[in-house]
């Protein structure tokens, strides 16, 4: 069988396309292209996602053999979103219900660690019981032919750090606008009593309506002792997270038990001054020496680096950037208080996000029990294949 045969039969298979649509694709391909009957499955398959009639996901997914309808468990996966240590993400729908969401894919080698399993399941329920407008909404966490998932709301937009790194710094009533929301956001997981431990502009995700929400709780990473950031973000662990060393209180730093409520509020600190000045509070590339220097040494003054700054907002900064916990703000409504009059009087309020459809609410709440909910599925080799290569592959960046 030539190569466009079996693309043929894959396409149809996987559920992407009907057999008219695959003929009439081939044959526009073609005419446009001059291929022959004889090409390479893969220049169909680049042309294809170039036409935008499938993804790049899809696309990969087809040339590393796999036929679809490439579900994991009750979700359609059709797109990659990030790659990274712990985990891909990917974008998916219930394949019923027809709910957008977002899958973190744990590595496949989790299931062979029973301990982290145990852990990654408790971390995990944390998340899906906070519910709080400017918190990334976690919906399930499920397992599929040996292979663990995280779903999630659909994220549309970008972390802040994408928007840091393409703009610089932000403007004072901008910065105000989103810190607040952020500051409201850890408020709600500090009033369950947890502590997020990772609070930086890769942990906050800016919807397309403009709201911020805080992601990555710290203490999923914990549970399973890696960490989902980029490559070049220094970040270290010892028996809980400590966190990401441009952004990580000194107490935090000195021992990891000792981080509450306040250290979390030193982070959004840092990162606020990073959004004024566009650089964290210090620039180091050796992190013992950052920590040191978080330790011992004061920030260059905001007002020398950003232009008409408010001094209200300068003092708000200042205190959540002090060396002792005691001398901070002591819990984030404070830190959002300090904040609301200083934004932009006359900027749009977010927009609201779409709902969650009721019948998979109602579907939720069905699965949802004491354990991880199992989907009961035969392994097949070629299941297996495909729920690995999800789970630990690297498809090509968007």
């Amino acid at each position: 069988m030539s190569d466009l045969d079996q693309l043929r039969r894959q396409l149809v298979d996987s559920q992407l396309m009907t057999d008219e649509q695959t003929e009439e694709q081939i044959r526009r391909w073609q005419d446009e292209t001059g291929a022959a009957e004889d090409a390479p499955g893969d220049e169909l398959i680049g042309w294809l996602v170039e036409q935008q009639l499938l993804t790049e996901f899809q696309g990969d997914a087809l040339r590393a053999g796999h036929t679809g309808p490439f579900l994991l468990g009750p979700y359609r996966v059709f797109q990659r979103l990030a790659a990274g240590r712990l985990g891909n993400i990917y974008r998916a729908v219930h394949e019923e219900l027809d709910q957008p969401v977002s899958l973190k894919v744990f590595p496949s080698s989790l299931k062979d660690d029973p301990e982290k399993v145990a852990r990654m399941q408790r971390e995990c329920r944390a998340n899906v019981e906070l519910e709080h407008p400017n918190l990334m909404r976690t919906f399930q966490i499920g397992v599929a032919g040996g292979v663990y998932y995280l779903a999630f709301e659909d994220l549309k937009g970008e972390t802040l750090r994408d928007r840091l790194d393409r703009e610089g710094p932000l403007s004072c009533e901008e910065t105000c606008r989103l810190m607040r929301q952020a500051a409201l956001g850890l408020a709600h997981i500090h009033e369950k009593g947890l502590v997020h431990r990772d609070v930086c502009p890769s942990n906050m995700w800016i919807t397309e309506g403009g709201t911020l929400k805080i992601m990555e709780l710290g203490a999923v990473r914990d549970a399973l002792g890696q960490v989902f950031l980029p490559e070049d973000r220094q970040v270290t662990i010892t028996d809980a997270v400590i966190g990401t060393f441009d952004y990580m209180a000194p107490e935090q730093a000195q021992d990891a038990h000792t981080a509450d409520h306040r250290s979390d509020i030193y982070s959004l600190g840092c990162t606020t001054y990073e959004c004024l000045t566009g650089k964290p509070p210090f620039v180091e590339k050796n992190p013992i020496r950052m920590v040191m220097r978080h330790a011992a040494e004061t920030p260059a003054p905001l007002a020398e680096k950003v232009e008409g700054i408010p001094p209200q907002l300068v003092e708000t900064v200042e205190s959540m950037l002090a060396k002792s916990p005691s001398e901070r703000f002591q819990n984030a409504v404070d830190v959002a208080w300090s904040l609301e009059p200083l934004m932009d009087a006359e900027a749009a309020e977010p927009e609201e996000e779409d709902e969650v459809r009721e019948e998979f609410l109602q579907w939720l709440v069905e699965v949802e029990g004491p354990t991880v909910p199992k989907v009961r599925e035969s392994r097949s080799p070629e299941l297996a294949g495909f729920l690995d290569w999800l789970a630990d592959g690297r498809p090509t960046v968007e």
